[in-house]
């Protein structure tokens, strides 16, 4: 069942954007279709991360401009967690460690 959220914009279940997605798959698009598609992401970017891997300088940057700034409790508590499934293995966290001793 569809919800219609504050700015009018409907919010769809889970189940609903599952079946949305499978009737989508597979399906072949023309030629002309893959031409507009091109035309239209041209010249944009893709997203940190996810296309790009970012290199140990702009990695370095991104983590001294966050430092410093206060966090609540409850992200405090979640960042705890995330480290520590992070770096299990001591020798992770020294490889991780090693690219900020000379900051």
């Amino acid at each position: 069942m569809s919800m219609k959220s504050q700015r009018g914009k409907y919010l769809r279940t889970e189940k609903h954007r599952i079946k949305m997605s499978e009737s989508q798959k597979g399906k072949k698009l023309s030629e002309e279709h893959k031409r507009k598609l091109k035309i239209a992401r041209k010249g944009k970017k893709p997203s940190l991360g996810k296309r790009w891997k970012l290199s140990e300088e702009i990695r370095r940057k991104m983590s001294l401009s966050s430092r410093g700034k206060p966090k609540a409790e409850e992200h405090k508590r979640k960042l705890s967690l995330d480290w520590r499934a992070r770096f299990k293995s001591s020798n992770t966290a020294n490889n991780y460690f090693r690219v900020f001793q000379n900051v």
